[in-house]
């Protein structure tokens, strides 16, 4: 990230070592190095916008532009390319500015599928027409990219004949829910009215796709441990096969890892999971996926969004701010990623992963060199009207971010 500053360095330097080597009276040579200094300062004060301005991109960030966002909001699926350089997700202007309140759909709830020899796919949760829990399999669509230079698609949710999920549970007894790709268990931690006094309960299902329509075959109930009413914003990164939960410390946030296979053992004895990040403020929702954190906070006149990655320690992160005429979210947004063999059968309709993999090593290369062209790119200066002519999406900014117990932001 840092080269181009280094090269506007060095032609600064060796444009003063020519002008000195022009300039030999005395007089002249103060005049010169005073041109050399405010030359010299020029390149840093350019290289060091250059880098933390407005034409870093995602695609640089993750080193791939092998991704795609996957987001839900107002009953709509939206799916979306990496952006272009200096400039945030279409999510950001799509979730900002729409918000659903008429159920079913602006309760619903996303988790995406990875399934082997299967497409990815949108699990949706969401009430039946009587309250109880159903789902819903819903394809993701292809982005093409529009005349905003944006690839963005947004799709109606579709919930027609969902399949139901256990024997009438209340969709408003819903606390969270958790799917494991790997074993394609479903979770549901919701208030238990089985007894008088509260108590949490964990429904376990597992997610049969053998048939057309997916079905949910019931595994076993367990009580959820007190401990747990203090976590809260559960989501799962089906990469790395960790949950992820916060707890909240006066004005911050702590962000906690559980592995799949020891979800039953923290729920059921509330023993804690292995902090990864501490926010110093307070976040209203996030999501981790790939060691990619994308969260978000709010207040009465912004939203701003925050993309960290868990593995870059002191690095930089990305953030996204936007004025917004709603205090928060609507509760059912949602945001998460696809990468790289995933990206590759979405794109290709492919389902063997295999096979997509044998296509993104033979494009390692091809990779490499489209880096190096965003590289380039990005020394060219885009006008701001030519950019936003659809999308009117902010600029991205950097800001520093230590992944540990001291993260500075």
């Amino acid at each position: 990230m840092w080269t181009t500053a280094l090269q506007l360095f060095s032609f600064s330097l060796l444009a003063c070592f020519f002008l000195l080597a022009n300039y030999e009276e005395t007089q002249k040579i103060a005049t010169v190095m005073l041109l050399c200094t405010l030359l010299m300062i020029a390149a840093v004060y350019g290289s060091v916008k250059y880098v933390m301005g407005a034409h870093y991109s995602f695609a640089e960030y993750f080193e791939t532009d092998q991704f795609l966002f996957i987001g839900l909001s107002n009953c709509h699926l939206t799916v979306e390319r990496s952006p272009p350089p200096g400039n945030c997700p279409y999510h950001v202007i799509y979730q900002t500015s729409t918000y659903e309140t008429s159920p079913p759909c602006s309760l619903a709830k996303l988790h995406v599928l990875l399934a082997d020899k299967e497409l990815p796919q949108a699990l949706i949760l969401a009430p039946s027409f009587d309250g109880y829990v159903v789902a819903k399999l819903n394809h993701l669509h292809w982005p093409e990219e529009g005349a905003s230079q944006f690839a963005f698609r947004s799709t109606l949710i579709d919930l027609k004949d969902p399949s139901p999920v256990g024997s009438k549970i209340d969709y408003q007894d819903l606390l969270f829910t958790l799917f494991d790709n790997d074993s394609r268990l479903l979770y549901l931690v919701l208030n238990s009215t089985s007894s008088q006094r509260r108590s949490v309960s964990c429904y376990i299902f597992y997610a049969d796709l053998s048939k057309t329509q997916i079905s949910f075959l019931y595994i076993g109930q367990m009580p959820v441990h007190p401990e747990n009413d203090f976590r809260v914003l559960w989501s799962e990164d089906p990469y790395e096969r960790k949950f992820y939960y916060g707890v909240k410390q006066d004005e911050e946030l702590g962000l906690y890892s559980v592995p799949f296979n020891e979800l039953l053992s923290v729920l059921s004895t509330g023993s804690p999971g292995t902090l990864e990040l501490l926010f110093h403020d307070d976040r209203a929702y996030f999501s981790v996926t790939h060691d990619v954190v994308l969260s978000y906070m709010s207040s009465s006149s912004r939203i701003v969004y925050f993309t960290l990655h868990l593995k870059k320690k002191n690095s930089n992160g990305i953030v996204c701010e936007l004025p917004s005429k709603k205090s928060k979210l609507s509760s059912s947004v949602s945001l998460s990623l696809l990468f790289d063999s995933h990206y590759c059968a979405l794109r290709n309709k492919e389902t063997s992963l295999e096979n997509c993999s044998l296509v993104l090593s033979n494009m390692a290369l091809k990779t490499f060199v489209l880096i190096l062209v965003i590289r380039i790119r990005r020394r060219k200066k885009t006008s701001m009207d030519e950019t936003f002519a659809r999308a009117e999406s902010p600029h991205i900014h950097t800001y520093p971010a230590f992944v540990a117990e001291t993260s500075d932001f």
